[in-house]
């Protein structure tokens, strides 16, 4: 007679039993696990009333479709916590936690996850609720961010590696300053370590532009202007100033927008010209993101700092060096004297270093005749191409070359005169010493004579 009645009284207790529990979705520390690490799976029972003492729970945990182990129960008669703990095998070990009238926690510890167990269901069941989940667990991958890969010889978890730049560029954190390690290691998130922004910025390609360019110069005429544009691409970041150096003077210009050097001068021949990109990037490194450096070629038509005059010695070999400055190099056309024309005992040739040009006029014997205004013709690119330099030549003779000796002999001998002159007269003014008794200074032999014996 009890015994339907006691097997009803159970059947109540069991189904409030599986009313009252809930569980909640089991949790990982990270969606996605990295191979060869460790996962903590965590599963918490909810019991929403007093389980009747007399009850019993049991819960299981299944790994890929395998039952593990019994995880749990709530203890009875006891009222304060407890904590159990049982090893299913070298890789997976479970840890529980319950407490009368509270809830029930148990973790299932899965170590040195293994590539193939992607994919796998976990599951925790019991009472008639169950919850599960998926694992994911792969490599760290070989990308990080924005350009950022990571080099490594493995990427299983606390495997090491270096981030480097997929452009070639340099590594910064996001504030712009330069990455100081880039050390690396794999995560059990099977991420890699470092900061979450890591940025590649790259020196951006300059090239300088200018219808003037002719090899590595830039070829102009005195006076004309120079356009110049500054190119750049590849910008990692994006800069919107280009700065053009001329010589020692530098000029910021709006991306874009042409650069214009006005009425060149022949003191710009041979400035040396070049631009640069003005980027994050080139702010962190002042050397990078420059173009090509060129030369200035500024032509100009030959021009004398001074007039050129020579003095030849008749019967003597002459030589005067006629030097000016001139953008090319000039050419020998002709000489004349007074406007006929003149030979030169040397080579007719205008040497050249760099802008300044000279030209040596010889005689071997000179004579009055050379005496004069000379003109040199040369030849130069820019009209009206042919220029003339002006310089003379005065003759003077052996005689006219003593006159200077001759002249301060002659002066040397008057001044020497003159102060023998001098001397003989100041000797000549000294008086004698002023006369005393001279009987005082007699010897005792002699006598002074009376003058009235």
């Amino acid at each position: 007679m009890f015994g339907p009645i006691l097997f009803v009284s159970a059947l109540l207790q069991f189904t409030l039993l599986i009313q009252a529990q809930s569980i909640s979705p089991l949790t990982t520390p990270h969606p996605v696990q990295a191979t060869n690490s460790t996962v903590v799976i965590t599963a918490t029972a909810f019991p929403e009333s007093i389980v009747p003492p007399s009850a019993l729970g049991l819960f299981n945990w299944e790994f890929n479709g395998t039952r593990i182990a019994v995880a749990g129960y709530w203890p009875f008669p006891v009222t304060n916590e407890r904590v159990s703990a049982s090893i299913y095998s070298d890789r997976v070990q479970i840890s529980t936690t319950s407490s009368y009238s509270s809830n029930f926690t148990s973790r299932l510890v899965i170590s040195q996850l293994k590539a193939e167990e992607d994919g796998f269901l976990v599951r925790y069941f019991g009472l008639g609720v169950a919850q599960s989940l998926i694992l994911e667990i792969q490599d760290c991958n070989s990308s990080f961010n924005d350009g950022v890969t990571v080099e490594a010889t493995s990427r299983i978890f606390n495997s090491p590696g270096k981030f480097v730049c997929s452009n070639e560029g340099d590594l910064f954190y996001s504030n712009g300053t330069m990455l100081t390690s880039s050390d690396t290691t794999c995560l059990a998130s099977a991420e890699w370590e470092g900061p979450e922004h890591l940025l590649c910025w790259k020196a951006p390609s300059v090239s300088l532009a200018s219808s003037s360019i002719d090899g590595n110069k830039l070829t102009l005429i005195e006076g004309n202007d120079l356009n110049l544009t500054c190119h750049y691409d590849d910008v990692i970041p994006a800069g919107n100033t280009s700065t053009f150096y001329i010589g020692t003077n530098s000029y910021d210009i709006t991306i874009g927008e042409p650069f214009i050097l006005s009425s060149l001068q022949r003191s710009d021949n041979n400035k040396v010209v070049s631009c640069q990109a003005v980027t994050p990037y080139t702010d962190a490194y002042p050397g990078s993101g420059r173009s090509l450096e060129y030369t200035l070629d500024v032509f100009f038509t030959p021009n004398q700092a001074t007039n050129t005059s020579c003095i030849w010695t008749i019967d003597q070999p002459g030589v005067c060096e006629v030097m000016f400055v001139s953008n090319p190099q000039t050419e020998f056309i002709s000489l004349t004297l007074n406007e006929k024309s003149a030979r030169n005992d040397d080579k007719n040739l205008v040497l050249s270093h760099g802008i300044e040009q000279r030209y040596f006029f010889k005689k071997v014997d000179v004579t009055p005749n050379d005496e004069g205004a000379y003109a040199l013709v040369l030849s130069h690119p820019l009209p009206p191409h042919n220029y003339s330099i002006a310089f003379n030549i005065a003759v003077i003779n052996d005689q006219q070359l003593n006159v200077p000796a001759i002249l301060v002999g002659t002066i040397a001998a008057v001044i020497l005169v003159c102060l023998i002159a001098v001397i003989l007269i100041c000797l000549s003014r000294r008086k004698p010493p002023p006369d005393t008794n001279a009987s005082d200074t007699l010897p005792q032999n002699h006598f002074k004579l009376d003058s009235t014996s």
